[in-house]
C-alpha cells in the first residue's frame, strides 16, 4: 500500500468535506467488495502452505515424529499438530465421500472395501485400475 496525497487525486469540492472530518491525518480507503482479494492470492502463499503442509502430512504418514517434523519444516510443534489434525480430517471426508459412492453402486460389503482400495490406489499412484470395478 501506498500513500497519495488527496489534493493531487481528489476533486478540491470532496476534499474540502473530507476536512470536515479528517484533518493532516493520514486515512485508509477500501476496496470495493467485489474487488477484493483473498490472504495470499497475489503473492501465491496460500499454495506454497498447502504443498508444503501436503509434504508434512505425508511425511507423517511415512512415520515421521512430529517433533522432527516440527524441526525439519521450522514449525511449532502445535502448528505441526494443527496440521496433521487438518490432513487427518481431510482424510476421514474423502473416506466418507468414497464410501457413499460405492454405497450407491449396491456393492456387497467385500466389494465396496475392494473399491475403496482400488479407488485410494488409483487416487494416490495413479495406477490402473480393474475394469470390473466401478469408478
Amino acid at each position: 500500500m501506498s500513500y497519495k496525497k488527496a489534493d493531487k487525486i481528489l476533486p478540491k469540492e470532496l476534499l474540502e468535506i473530507i476536512q470536515q472530518y479528517v484533518e493532516g491525518e493520514s486515512i485508509y480507503i477500501p476496496r470495493k467488495t467485489e474487488n477484493r482479494r483473498s490472504w495470499g492470492d497475489t503473492t501465491g502463499i496460500r499454495q506454497e502452505i498447502a504443498a508444503r503442509n501436503t509434504r508434512l502430512f505425508r511425511d507423517y504418514q511415512n512415520g515421521a515424529d512430529p517433533v522432527r517434523l516440527a524441526d525439519k519444516y521450522c514449525l511449532s510443534l502445535k502448528s505441526v499438530q494443527s496440521d496433521l489434525i487438518t490432513g487427518k480430517k481431510k482424510i476421514v471426508v474423502t473416506i466418507k465421500q468414497t464410501m457413499s459412492v460405492a454405497n450407491s453402486f449396491l456393492l456387497s460389503r467385500y466389494h465396496i472395501s475392494q473399491w475403496v482400495s482400488a479407488h485410494f490406489l488409483w487416487k494416490k499412484f495413479k495406477v490402473a485400475l480393474p475394469r470390473i470395478l466401478p469408478l
